[in-house]
């Protein structure tokens, strides 16, 4: 009977495995499943402290960064495909005992969550994170068509500008995946001699999901991929541990948190007073603003009416006074 299996990548810098240390304690925590890190040990600057761990040489052109972008798309050439395996990147941290119900949810050949990181994510809110456009850098928009443009020159795949796109930070494959995962492959390391490319798996990600007419596919719930980004100024949680990615939105309790905008490889850093506290805190002083301009407002249109009550009542006397109706 085939296994579940956690599978993290982890390659080069100290602070990358820092921070997979602290994933670790807490998918160890509420997991019963097997949980396992593959890994290039040659480019590593700290030991991996984990049972489970698997040496892939990556190939030796390739920077950090890279190399574990490999291992990270490859992984159907270096796992047992006879078990179901959900990756997650380091900086995902398990936030329930349900975590393992995530298996549950393969729903095709492969299984990822939305890329919800706002309440408005799309295509085009990705692009100038993806592409080295210039975009971000000069300062001209926080969104631009040139993701869905150059996808379209490159692959003559025509994608929509609010497509939601699809997160690889957790993600369910197996068996089944092994043409997918071996496309991504693919396309991702050739990108890598691309200069409008940035170095990252995501807009490759999307290609293979439109090559494979997988865009309406069902997707992870968000319980199992929930982006808290404190650069989200919209980003809500409660005292109860819900979140929600804005105030309007209906509130959930997360099974995985995905924190990549945190410091987790930081000595002493602690979700409760470094993500909820701060949150809560600033949730709170958004609320106060807003009831201040309320209460402003509200103290405007009173005046406004007293005005015109005023207006109405001199416009009565000046009609009696003058007899006109």
């Amino acid at each position: 009977m085939p296994d579940n299996v956690f599978v993290y990548v982890v390659c080069g810098s100290a602070e990358h495995i820092e921070t997979l240390h602290y994933s670790l304690q807490f998918i160890q925590k509420y997991s019963k499943c097997k949980v396992v890190v593959v890994t290039d040990l040659s480019r590593n600057q700290l030991p991996i402290r984990h049972h489970a761990v698997i040496d892939i040489p990556t190939p030796a052109q390739y920077n950090n960064h890279q190399a574990s972008i490999y291992l990270k798309t490859g992984l159907h050439r270096f796992l047992n495909l006879e078990h179901n395996y959900c990756y997650i990147d380091t900086d995902v941290i398990a936030n329930s005992t349900k975590i393992d119900q995530i298996f549950q949810h393969q729903y095709g050949p492969v299984t990822f969550a939305k890329d919800y990181t706002h309440q408005k994510s799309n295509i085009s809110t990705f692009s100038p994170w993806a592409l080295n456009c210039g975009c971000l850098e000069k300062g001209i928009s926080n969104q631009c068509l040139h993701l869905a443009q150059a996808i379209g020159q490159q692959y003559h795949i025509q994608i929509p500008p609010d497509w939601v796109h699809w997160n690889g930070g957790v993600f369910l494959f197996n068996r089944h995946s092994v043409e997918f995962m071996q496309t991504w492959h693919q396309l991702t390391l050739h990108t890598f001699d691309l200069p409008l490319w940035r170095t990252r798996d995501q807009g490759t990600l999307i290609v293979t999901v439109w090559k494979f007419g997988l865009q309406n596919q069902k997707c992870l719930p968000q319980q199992f991929n929930f982006i808290a980004d404190l650069n989200n100024a919209d980003l809500t949680i409660t005292r109860t541990g819900t979140y929600a990615l804005h105030p309007d939105l209906p509130k959930i309790k997360p099974h995985f948190l995905h924190l990549y905008s945190s410091p987790l490889h930081q000595k002493g850093w602690n979700l409760e007073k470094d993500l909820q506290n701060v949150v809560i805190q600033r949730n709170r002083q958004q609320r106060r603003l807003l009831n201040r301009r309320y209460i402003k407002q509200t103290r405007i249109y009173k005046t406004l009416d007293y005005l015109r009550l005023i207006a109405l009542e001199l416009q009565l006397k000046y009609r009696r006074f003058t007899g006109k109706v």
